[in-house]
């Protein structure tokens, strides 16, 4: 783990616990172990903000799912630590009034808004709702539309060194189960490549590592919390180059960055099945664009 004396950003996605369907008839795996081990590893570290890159529990309606999303995140809230939350498909399932009455008892500051940003130090960091099924055409355009000005502002604020955009819905991916998002594609990456800041673009919904390159800018899925780990497809059957070339199922993940004064580093920490040590399986470092 890195020594910077910088405190990193920790960003962990995909916690939710197996459901009860998805065992029984899908024969996923549960990994309420691993969960807790990875979770316990994260802990130790000194992080000053936190993000979640989305489902973080299993039915977002079930007041006994946030229960114990609560007691797996007390360590953040107890601390005060910002804590940013993406919505997934999973906080979507169920009672929708039921679902936003959770989410905003434990996120009042946002009040409802499934779009936000902010500026950390020296960090632009832009949260997207990817479940474009969740939106009518004119309001996902409208998100679209304060994207773009969002990111145009970042680029214009000398205080901004880069931009990191977090999205639950990953642009593409080499599963052998879940199709890349094609939608962020249209709507959004066309103003992310053309930012003169745009550094990483960081997702979770698919559980397991991956890392690709895209005109030299960094996509990370980062969906390892603790749900059940999914196929990928590799070598000739792979669709895009994954520069992570670890054999699958991906551990379990999370990750830290560290903003420097030029650059950020982004350290990917894995978990594997059955194990107890967690180690560093990647390692990424963007220096800060020249103006």
């Amino acid at each position: 783990m890195s020594s910077d004396s910088t405190p990193p950003l920790a960003i962990i996605g995909d916690t939710q616990r197996t459901s009860r369907l998805e065992k029984t008839l899908l024969r996923r795996e549960q990994n309420d172990l691993e969960r807790e081990q990875l979770l316990r590893h994260l802990f130790q570290t000194d992080f000053d903000l936190f993000v979640h890159l989305g489902d973080m529990v299993a039915n977002g309606s079930s007041a006994q799912e946030w229960r114990e999303f609560d007691r797996l995140f007390s360590p953040v809230f107890t601390k005060g630590i910002t804590f940013l939350p993406l919505m997934g498909n999973h906080e979507y399932w169920g009672n929708q009034q039921k679902m936003f009455s959770h989410f905003t008892t434990r996120f009042p500051w946002l009040d409802k808004n499934r779009w936000h940003a902010r500026v950390h130090r020296n960090l632009g960091l832009i949260v997207i709702d990817s479940n474009v099924a969740k939106y009518s055409k004119a309001d996902w355009a409208q998100q679209a539309v304060w994207f773009k000005n969002t990111l145009q502002n970042m680029d214009q604020d000398s205080n901004v060194r880069a931009i990191l955009v977090f999205s639950h819905h990953p642009p593409f991916t080499n599963s052998a189960i879940i199709k890349g998002a094609r939608f962020l594609e249209d709507s959004f990456l066309p103003a992310f490549l053309s930012s003169t800041k745009t550094t990483a673009f960081i997702s979770g919904h698919v559980h397991g590592y991956e890392r690709f390159v895209l005109h030299d800018k960094t996509f990370i899925i980062s969906g390892g919390g603790g749900g059940p780990r999914l196929r990928l497809h590799q070598g000739k059957k792979a669709q895009h180059e994954d520069r992570f070339q670890g054999a699958g199922p991906r551990p379990f993940n999370y990750l830290l960055i560290y903003p420097a004064t030029d650059k950020l580093k982004i350290e990917a920490m894995g978990l594997d099945k059955g194990q107890s040590h967690i180690r560093l399986i990647d390692e990424v470092i963007k220096h800060y664009p020249e103006f």
